[in-house]
């Protein structure tokens, strides 16, 4: 028999979580664990991902021009061996120094973008509208801009690596200033939504546009959706900014049309 004066308590045996029993669980340091290893796991697939990506582009974008300049270097020694003809020895040396230069481009971009994927995030108080702004006014290219009209609408603050986020946004006014070029009265706007119930960045443009049935590639490196002869750049913004984005476990998306303009959007995770 139990002694007087004391309780007989039998545990639950039912296997129902109690509320007491629950808050503790969502609480306690084993949940608490297992939320940081589910983070961990989700780095490692995204590393995983960007390694699988640039080796699968590694074998074109980066050895077509180095074999530019092995088949010019090749015409230029037989031209001159044969008969030397001074325009169009020009002709060969002019296509060896630009092929030339991308290959260094590429490299410089792709040293870059794996230096990003290695940084770690330094979380701080961001306000996005005051920092694209910045972008903007650092540009070398600002004052041949006259033209292009920035509306850029006020933003809630958010919590960010500064520098990440400068880098991306960068990469995306960049994108955005390419593409209205030819636009006889561009306008480029950054602002605030919500999409789904989460808080939403996106950059509008009035430029080419394209049609985004493949959109998942343009956000890998080196990808293209356009002629590098009517655009230049080297196919890296889209894929930095995508990357930095991941990096604060959010995602990255584009609407467009051709001719119709285009609107790149974003969210900010945890």
């Amino acid at each position: 028999m139990p002694r007087t004066g004391w309780v007989n308590v039998e545990p639950h045996k039912s296997g129902i979580m109690t509320n007491s029993d629950q808050k503790l669980a969502e609480t306690s340091p084993l949940n608490t664990v297992q939320q940081q290893l589910l983070l961990l796991e989700y780095d490692h697939s995204l590393l995983q991902q960007q390694h699988d990506a640039l080796l699968q582009t590694l074998s074109h974008d980066l050895r077509t021009p180095a074999m530019t300049i092995l088949g010019f270097t090749d015409l230029l020694m037989t031209d001159l061996s044969n008969n030397p003809d001074l325009n169009a020895l020009g002709q060969y040396l002019e296509y060896i120094r630009n092929s030339a230069q991308r290959q260094v481009r590429l490299i410089s971009a792709l040293t870059e973008y794996g230096n990003l994927s290695r940084q770690a995030i330094n979380p701080a108080t961001l306000d996005l509208t005051a920092l694209i702004m910045e972008c903007l006014q650092s540009r070398p290219d600002k004052d041949e801009l006259t033209n292009t009209r920035f509306d850029f609408q006020p933003t809630p603050v958010t919590t960010a690596d500064t520098a990440l986020l400068k880098t991306a946004l960068n990469a995306l006014l960049d994108n955005a200033i390419k593409f209205t070029l030819r636009v006889d009265r561009p306008i480029i706007t950054f602002g605030y939504t919500t999409v789904d119930g989460q808080p939403s960045y996106f950059l509008n443009d009035n430029g080419t546009g394209f049609n985004t049935e493949n959109q998942e590639r343009l956000f890998k490196p080196f990808s293209r959706f356009h002629s590098g002869k009517d655009y230049d750049g080297d196919g890296m913004g889209l894929a930095t900014a995508s990357l930095i984005v991941q990096k604060h476990h959010g995602r990255i998306w584009v609407e467009s049309n051709q001719q119709q303009g285009t609107t790149l959007c974003f969210t900010l995770g945890a």
